[in-house]
């Protein structure tokens, strides 16, 4: 096995850096040694299952609970090691839907934390180094965020990872004693993308604790905890878990912390600029699972605030077709599993989202094509009425969908989280009047307890455009 095809192998990297701390948690590193060893009882736990050798043909994957502990990383490295392709579960999903999951993969096991409890069989020899193994075979099994097509199950490569690693290194770089929080559930390729960076980098993954494992890393308070204790240099994290810092006062930001990650879901430009005013570096970036993370992300050091999230990182081509981004590059998924057509990386790829590129090759993204409303024949982007009435409806969020109307086809609709509000309402109408064309003025608007969310505190607008529990308040207007 060649040098590039054991980045993401445990035990190569225990054999380059041995003491290096790969794993830190409140109260106890792991060493590259360490973490090492771990994997190897995870490989016999596997083998004695029959789950450590790929099989003849297309390999069977191994589901993972994705628990943020060591024992779960250990376990998931033990899979990339194999050459057994891991499927990482959600901890939040219901025994419903995990049966679901696992059954669309195939998957004949899920490793859950109790592994580790189990008797154990000696600790098992890694894999040999004359094993072949293909860059296109695939390392990982992720959930997309279904927002179209209901979930599929992305194939990303060795190839893709590696890329998606080196453009990631290229443009935020290592540094010495780099330590990246594990805010993010490690089932969505947000999370499970820092684990691979910090293993190709031989750097360190940072664990919040106990408390926060048991709410899938998302805890405010514990990030916040997590920041100045475990000494977090590099952030990964939602919009929402964004917001929720700077509702608990989070600022001033440790002197180790260089760049606070923000994607996953469009981030408001209200909120960024407050986060940039705490002292927070947040750097807007633009992913997907069919990207193997990110691809475009706003630079590190002072810039302009344009709304747009960067330029396209080092081996990665975006191109605009007819509105749509399409995206080219080996960071790309191999295709989606149970889905005989394979991709090649070299082809386009249509993400779905709606954007255009500013005259700096900046990429500014606005929204799902299929999320656009069509009313009266004419276009509307909820996204951009989102940005313009989120600073009028703040701290609360607020979406933007259509409503299917038999006159317009449909007609704008915004839903409020909190209790109604008339003169919420009135401020609403009034800017409406001042800053929209007729056209993209909301009509309709609910107030509801809370959004309906996916993966990684994206709203599900489908889930709104469909509801018939919505009421709906009709808005009138003095001009039309």
């Amino acid at each position: 096995m060649t040098q590039e095809a054991e980045q993401f192998d445990v035990f190569a990297a225990a054999r380059a850096v041995p003491d290096q701390l790969a794993l830190v948690e409140p109260g106890r590193g792991w060493t590259y040694r360490e973490l090492a060893q771990l994997s190897a009882q995870a490989l016999a736990w596997l083998r004695a299952r029959g789950a450590a050798l790929p099989d003849e043909g297309a390999p069977t994957p191994v589901a993972v609970l994705a628990e943020p502990t060591p024992q779960q990383i250990a376990m998931t490295f033990a899979l990339f090691a194999a050459g057994v392709p891991c499927l990482p579960v959600h901890p939040r999903l219901t025994e419903p839907e995990r049966i679901a999951l696992l059954t669309q993969a195939e998957a004949p096991l899920c490793v859950t934390p109790s592994w580790h409890h189990d008797p154990l069989p000696p600790a098992a020899s890694e894999p040999t180094s004359d094993s072949e193994r293909s860059p296109e075979a695939p390392l990982a099994l992720v959930q997309t965020s279904g927002t179209t097509q209901g979930p599929r199950l992305a194939m990303l490569s060795e190839r893709a990872f590696r890329a998606s690693a080196r453009a990631n290194a290229a443009h935020l770089g290592w540094r010495p004693g780099d330590r990246w929080l594990l805010a993010l559930p490690f089932a969505h390729i947000g999370g499970l993308s820092i684990l691979t960076r910090c293993l190709s980098a031989r750097s360190t993954v940072a664990l919040p604790g106990a408390p926060a494992r048991a709410g899938s890393g998302r805890s405010a308070a514990l990030i916040a905890e997590s920041l100045g204790a475990l000494g977090v240099s590099l952030l990964s994290l939602v919009p929402t878990q964004l917001e929720q810092l700077l509702e608990l006062g989070v600022g001033h930001a440790p002197t180790a912390l260089r760049a606070v990650l923000v994607g996953g879901a469009a981030a408001n430009e209200l909120t960024l600029e407050r986060a940039r005013v705490r002292g927070l570096p947040v750097l807007p970036t633009y992913g997907m699972t069919e990207t193997c993370s990110q691809i475009c992300t706003q630079a590190l050091g002072p810039g302009p605030v344009d709304g747009g999230v960067g330029q396209p990182l080092s081996g990665v081509e975006i191109e605009i077709v007819e509105g749509e981004i399409h995206v080219r590059g080996d960071v790309l998924f191999s295709g989606y599993w149970g889905d005989p057509q394979l991709r090649e990386p070299a082809t386009w790829f249509a993400t779905g989202d709606l954007g255009h590129l500013d005259a700096a090759g900046s990429v500014h993204v606005l929204g799902r094509l299929l999320d656009r409303i069509i009313s009266g024949g004419e276009n509307v982007n909820p996204l951009e009425l989102e940005q313009l009435l989120e600073p009028v409806v703040a701290p609360r969020r607020l979406c933007v969908f259509g409503r299917d109307d038999a006159l317009w086809g449909e007609q704008v609709a915004i839903a409020i989280e909190g209790a109604e509000d008339p003169a919420l309402l009135e401020r609403i109408t009034r800017l409406s009047e001042q800053r929209l064309a007729s056209f993209k003025r909301p009509r309709l608007v609910a107030f509801i307890e809370q959004l309906p969310e996916i993966g990684a505190g994206k709203v599900l607008r489908r889930a709104l455009k469909d509801s018939d529990s919505l009421a709906l308040t009709r808005l009138s207007y003095t001009n039309g």
